[in-house]
């Protein structure tokens, strides 16, 4: 969002819409607005639509008289009540959050220079083009697509999600195209999950999907400039990142990014490597990939990892895994990027877990996955590891608790589906 809707006229308008009588018994310790607000409705209306804007119904925004004594206004209190809202709130821009957090949410009450409530805004529009903020966090995980189970050569448009606070499964709308061995991420600007690449009838695609959480629907974005399955996906701060997998007969080491703002794709460096089925993850702004394969079949594994530095643009090789993986998955967590699951040369499954620590540069061991997943998909969830099989043998997810250092069963996936992909969703 370029321009953000002044703080203290934000504060107006949140505060404005409190029951009465906490207005008036603000008023009594110096609080600089006036005593007839309204209280019947809000000021602001969230419009959960397509396209999310407020709607201003009164003068809130306009500019109120200062009072003599505004350095009496109680900011412990203030902080309280407009925590209370703001937890009352499920989505929320960006820019404005981030904003209240820093004014008056701190631990430490900071007192905002008056001049800044006499700031004259920008004339430019204010774009609140889908940006959403998650206040309340209640994981939901996504299984995407796939292969039917018996015909391979058959995707699925089906879009399965499990509630992790109430542990049921239900099905929400299927995607617009079937496809499988495809990858999905989070978007961070919005609740809304992306659907990368994959196969449509044995042929690779480069359709990019997305599912909006707020407004419950599917939407088909500009299309890659390369057709992938087997490719690894991400959000990031400028869109979405996709790199490597497979054209139809080519391993690919291309990496594109779709900017959110701009609806086109870029061209970023190339991997080092070429690589497909592999993992990735991204830490102090910096994007790792590890394992995957050379070629299309799990005897070209590799153990080989390599880092993108995007201020540098360019990558750099780091330190091999201890083992070769095809088929893996990774996840960053806590500045470390943890590898779970994939097969070696010989196609034995990998039940090694293995994690780089960026600090001291250098892989470290943990406990190795209760069973095998020779194609894994792998979230955090619940802060914990969560990694699936996706190979259509194990319809168990297993989690990793990190307080307890060990494995535990976390959820029982449907049954009959393969090369599937993961999303998770907080909301």
């Amino acid at each position: 969002m370029e321009r953000a809707v002044d703080v203290l006229r934000d504060a107006s308008v949140w505060l404005r819409s409190l029951p009465k009588g906490d207005i008036n018994e603000k008023q009594e310790e110096g609080f600089p607005f006036k005593k007839d607000a309204p209280t019947t409705k809000p000021d602001a209306i969230w419009s959960k639509t397509k396209e999310p804007q407020i709607v201003v119904e009164t003068d809130s925004f306009d500019k109120k008289k200062l009072k003599d004594k505004h350095d009496e206004f109680n900011f412990d209190k203030a902080r309280e009540k407009l925590r209370e809202k703001l937890e009352s709130v499920l989505a929320f821009p960006s820019e404005l959050k981030e904003k209240f957090q820093t004014k008056f949410l701190h631990d430490t009450a900071v007192k905002v220079d008056i001049s800044e409530r006499e700031e004259t805004r920008s004339g430019k529009e204010t774009d609140f083009d889908r940006e959403y903020d998650i206040i309340e966090l209640r994981e939901n995980i996504f299984v995407i697509g796939g292969a039917t189970e018996g015909n391979e050569s058959e995707p699925s448009s089906a879009v399965g999600v499990f509630n992790c606070a109430e542990r049921t499964w239900r099905e929400i709308a299927p995607l617009p195209v079937k496809t499988t061995a495809c990858y999905a991420t989070e978007v961070t600007a919005i609740p809304a999950l992306v659907v990368a690449g994959g196969f449509g009838g044995w042929k690779a695609l480069n359709t990019v999907q997305m599912y909006d959480w707020v407004t419950k629907e599917w939407c088909i974005l500009k299309p890659m400039r390369k057709r992938r399955w087997g490719c690894y996906a991400t959000g990031t701060e400028h869109g979405i990142l996709v790199a490597g997998g497979c054209d139809q007969g080519t391993v690919l080491s291309s990496v594109e990014l779709y900017n959110v703002k701009k609806r086109e794709w870029f061209t970023l460096p190339e991997m080092l490597e070429p690589r497909c089925n592999f993992g990735g993850g991204i830490i102090d702004r910096k994007l790792l990939v590890v394992g995957g394969g050379s070629g299309f079949y799990f005897n070209s594994a590799k153990n080989s990892a390599e880092i993108f530095d995007g201020e540098k643009g360019k990558w750099t090789k780091l330190p091999p895994m201890k083992r070769k993986r095809y088929g893996c998955a990774a996840v960053a967590w806590k500045r470390k990027l943890f590898v779970v699951g994939g097969c070696d040369k010989s196609g034995s499954d990998v039940l090694e877990v293995e994690a780089f620590d960026l600090e001291g540069h250098v892989w470290l061991n943990f406990p190795p996955l209760p069973v095998g997943y020779s194609l894994c998909r792998a979230k955090i969830v619940q802060n914990m590891l969560v990694a699936f099989g996706a190979d259509g043998g194990e319809n168990t997810a297993y989690a990793f608790d990190f307080e307890l250092n060990r494995w535990e069963k976390h959820i029982e996936l449907p049954q009959g589906r393969n090369a599937y992909a993961i999303g998770v969703i907080g909301i």
